[in-house]
């Protein structure tokens, strides 16, 4: 079902919330394989041809399609940064922690690893860690709607899609949240140069871990560093001595998943 719009389409005049939507060819051709029914509509740039294959996957869905101008699409997402493709998605689900945990943890066999973010205020990170998180199996990515930049255009694009797919945990109180993990049986981690920390590459994960990430300027909060059973830090063999937080994320995660399948 495919509508071409010569004017602003009359349900959209107003700008909306970046939430609201996911922009970049790819973040739309990953929501279309994997979720589908959290699509609302499509808007993709006149230019664009129309055999475009997001238009053949989008009205297989039966998913609406509007054609619009690229200055549109700026003025709604906020960014032209877009590459003519966005879409409408529903509101973003977010799991209470208590409750997540006790739904996943039935089974104590399976290995759960959560992602907590303390004050991520870039967009790219934020993104680029919920695609490594997806990549790699995370049960959750726990974020503070206080500290730290919030799901937006720009972040579900650097996700590629990963943000319509991971669950997420939007909390008010980032170390209270910890906390209940600790009582729930999880280690606590933290990912910060200290005289405590230990070589990532030695370390051996537990079944139940939480993994906490800072800001690259500031690192993991204090309140936060308390709480942790463990701390760890990763080798530089290079003359740059550190990678952003979300490279390091890659590489917490992929040791992570090493360290299961040596004990497995």
């Amino acid at each position: 079902m495919t509508r071409f719009f010569k004017k602003k389409p009359q349900s959209e005049k107003k700008q909306s919330s970046s939430s609201d939507w996911v922009m970049g060819k790819h973040s739309i051709e990953e929501a279309l394989k994997y979720s589908s029914r959290s699509i609302k509509e499509i808007f993709i740039a006149k230019s664009h041809q129309r055999d475009d294959p997001i238009v053949r996957a989008a009205e297989k869905e039966g998913i609406h399609i509007n054609w619009v101008s690229k200055d549109y699409l700026t003025e709604q997402l906020q960014s032209d940064s877009h590459q003519g493709y966005a879409a409408k998605v529903k509101p973003f689900f977010y799991h209470d922690p208590l409750e997540f945990i006790e739904k996943t943890t039935k089974n104590a066999d399976e290995s759960q690893l959560y992602v907590a973010l303390d004050s991520i205020y870039d967009p790219h990170n934020f993104g680029a860690i919920l695609r490594a998180s997806e990549c790699f199996g995370v049960s959750g990515v726990i974020y503070s709607k206080n500290r730290g930049v919030d799901l937006t255009a720009a972040v579900s694009k650097a996700s590629v899609g990963a943000s319509l797919l991971m669950p997420l945990l939007k909390v008010s109180n980032l170390v209270e949240a910890v906390k209940k993990f600790k009582e729930e049986g999880f280690e606590v981690i933290t990912a910060e140069i200290s005289k405590e920390a230990v070589p990532l590459d030695t370390f051996t994960f537990n079944k139940k871990t939480l993994l906490i990430l800072g800001s690259e300027g500031e690192g993991v909060r204090t309140l936060l560093s308390e709480q942790a059973d463990k701390k760890l830090y990763i080798k530089m063999f290079g003359k740059i001595d550190s990678l952003n937080v979300s490279q390091a994320t890659s590489v917490l995660l992929f040791n992570w998943r090493v360290s299961l399948s040596r004990n497995s």
